[in-house]
């Protein structure tokens, strides 16, 4: 199937659930639990991590302002080269949601916490494994579409930091673009 094609698709699909979707309550939701498929281009050493995960838990304060918990693992396999690599991440900060347009709510969210970075490959003779944690910022902004009474689909679209030691680890840090969708359930 081709680019265009796939977009199109998209799109239809996109347009087809806002078409559909049944109105929001007019109420802030008091707590959002998401799972979201993801994938992450780290720009830094210019790979791509198809397959990887996301989940997060949001207690909203107010109106508008939440507090929101965050977990997510990305994963990339090299067959020629017997290498696999992954980002595990957990992190915790703000997120303003704006629950009170009808079906459709924005969100934005600041993020700070741990990335652990780690790579394993088949060599003659056995297996050698490294891994290192490291502090990052992630913010990150996206949509939710109400498709039901209480749940509805989300996409969101990030950037993360992921700070190095220049000295230790011969560069300053990481930048990944992070792209996922999924699915959000409100209580």
């Amino acid at each position: 199937m081709s680019r265009e094609n796939t977009r199109a698709y998209l799109a239809a699909a996109v347009v087809l659930v806002a078409a559909t979707a049944i109105p929001a309550d007019a109420q802030t939701p008091t707590v959002e639990v998401s799972g979201r498929y993801q994938a992450l281009d780290n720009r830094s050493i210019n790979e791509r991590f198809p397959a990887g995960w996301n989940a997060d838990v949001a207690v909203n304060i107010d109106g508008a302002w939440g507090v929101v918990a965050e977990v997510g693992g990305a994963y990339r396999s090299d067959a020629d080269l017997a290498i696999d690599l992954t980002v595990f991440t957990v992190a915790g900060g703000s997120r303003w949601s704006g629950w009170r347009a009808s079906r459709v709510a924005p969100f934005a969210q600041l993020l700070l916490g741990l990335a652990r970075m780690g790579s394993r490959a088949d060599i003659p003779g056995g297996e050698i494994s490294v891994s290192q944690t490291k502090l990052m910022l992630q913010p990150s902004g996206g949509v939710t579409i109400a498709v039901g009474h209480g749940w509805g689909i989300t996409s969101q679209v990030g950037y993360r930091r992921i700070f190095l030691d220049g000295d230790h680890d011969g560069d300053t840090g990481f930048n990944e673009l992070i792209v996922s969708a999924g699915v959000r359930v409100r209580f």
